[in-house]
């Protein structure tokens, strides 16, 4: 993506969205800082409040899927959360946000920012406490 004109770059972002539910939760996860696999799957949990639920055969594929779209990457091995020793750090790999996957998801807080707006504009988002 690193040569792509605006344009190209833009349409890569519209061809992107929607972003599937497990896809918007690892994301936004990831926006906060690399992390690990088990750590993304706990943050996902924590996020969603328990409505996206990753086990680990799906976070890899997940992942995999993600890696491959340019929206997140490898984190590097000089990073401050590797693990110390060279055999722990083989096995556990961690992933960050790529710079394109921040603009999917800023796009998509858009989309959803504007379904909000319409709900709302039709009545059917009440507030807390009403039927």
């Amino acid at each position: 993506m690193a040569a792509a004109t605006t344009t190209e770059r833009r349409r890569a972002v519209a061809e992107a969205l929607p972003l599937r539910p497990r896809d918007f939760f690892v994301l936004l996860v990831l926006a906060g800082g690399e992390l690990h696999g088990y750590g993304i799957m706990k943050g996902v949990e924590r996020e969603s409040r328990g409505s996206v639920r990753l086990e680990v055969g799906s976070l890899y594929r997940t992942l995999d899927r993600l890696l491959a779209a340019g929206l997140i990457e490898e984190a590097g091995a000089d990073s401050a959360a590797t693990a110390a020793t060279a055999a722990d750090s083989e096995r556990r790999r961690n992933y960050r946000l790529a710079s394109f996957g921040r603009e999917v998801m800023r796009a998509e807080a858009a989309r959803l920012q504007e379904v909000v707006r319409m709900v709302q504009a039709k009545g059917l988002l009440r507030g807390a406490g009403e039927p």
